[in-house]
């Protein structure tokens, strides 16, 4: 198995803000817990906004957190350089390769038309990272409550979204078969009888398509047991926010090839940890992953449910622990 190396880029377009030190601390926490290395790659490609200082900056103040990089401008290593603005002449070289083939082009989209298909998440209510994974990045793995939004909004036929086979709309066929005339009539029974099928199957599909993204639970075991160990090894202490998304980004890594909305498993895992949490209790990793399970499989979106969701679990916690 190669060595794990894990990478922290930020931008010095400024001060590095405490997103930037959580994300870091991620990064250089897994990164000791698995005997790797943590690298520090300073994105000075943006001149638009580049500040002067700030890279210095960030040094510091990750030194000053107890995060110290393995391989950095500053500590050198066998990958550099590690400034981007350093390795233009790499990327220009490769970008100039790609531009003639039919895999890339220059655009001139505007900022103002880079945003509008944001305008549709915002109606569906959905995230801008859930959007960004399924229709930017083409993740084809869909959680059951963004299936139910979307087809909410807009109406769309959930066993198409879900498998893409299919009619992107219901259509109400018993409606139109009735509406035929009589010498049609055996024409339009045939039809309906192929439909019905047909949508019989395309739910046979959206259900294989749904449990197939369930949990793992003994990956998700592993992702907490990595964080216990991590948080032990180093001495340091973790919100639940954090622990979240901690979990969830290595729960994915261990996924491996298989695409995922983490979000909704943060939400989940968040959902646990707030509730422990709140009751002053502890539960093993064994069984929090089985709690999650629960949550993972009954969730939505909506406040309501998770306010309900979030009670429940307090006094099923209570009652057991």
């Amino acid at each position: 198995m190669s060595k794990v190396r894990v990478r922290f880029a930020p931008s010095p377009t400024g001060p590095l803000h405490l997103g930037g030190v959580r994300t870091a601390l991620y990064d250089y926490l897994f990164a000791k817990n698995q005997g790797g290395d943590f690298v520090l790659r300073i994105e000075d490609t943006d001149t638009a906004r580049y500040v002067e200082g700030a890279e210095e900056y960030i040094m510091k103040a990750l030194e000053w957190c107890g995060i110290i990089p393995d391989e950095s401008p500053i500590h050198g290593g066998n990958y550099g350089p590690y400034r981007q603005s350093e390795r233009r002449d790499i990327y220009d070289k490769y970008t100039a390769e790609i531009l003639k083939t039919d895999y890339a082009y220059i655009a001139f989209d505007t900022p103002e038309e880079l945003e509008k298909p944001y305008s549709f998440a915002s109606r569906v209510g959905l995230p801008k990272g859930t959007f960004t994974g399924i229709w930017v990045n083409g993740r084809q793995s869909l959680h059951k409550s963004t299936i139910d939004r979307i087809c909410q909004a807009t109406g769309a036929n959930a066993g198409w979204l879900a498998t893409g086979h299919g009619q992107p709309y219901d259509i109400d066929v018993e409606e139109e078969t009735n509406q035929r005339s009589t010498a049609n009539h055996v024409a339009g029974v045939s039809a309906l009888s192929v439909n019905v099928k047909e949508k019989e199957e395309l739910n046979e599909d959206l259900m294989e398509q749904l449990e197939s993204h369930t949990l793992d639970s003994s990956l998700l075991q592993q992702a907490f047991d990595t964080l216990d160990q991590a948080l032990k090894t180093t001495g340091r202490v973790m919100q639940s926010k954090g622990r979240s998304r901690f979990v969830a980004t290595v729960y994915a890594s261990l996924k491996e090839n298989e695409e995922m909305d983490t979000e909704v498993l943060q939400d989940c895992i968040l959902t646990v940890e707030e509730a422990l949490k709140s009751t002053r209790r502890y539960m093993s990793p064994k069984a929090k992953t089985d709690l999650i399970l629960l949550v993972y499989e009954l969730y939505s979106g909506e406040a309501s449910y998770k306010e309900a969701m979030t009670s429940t679990i307090n006094q099923l916690i209570r009652s057991v622990s």
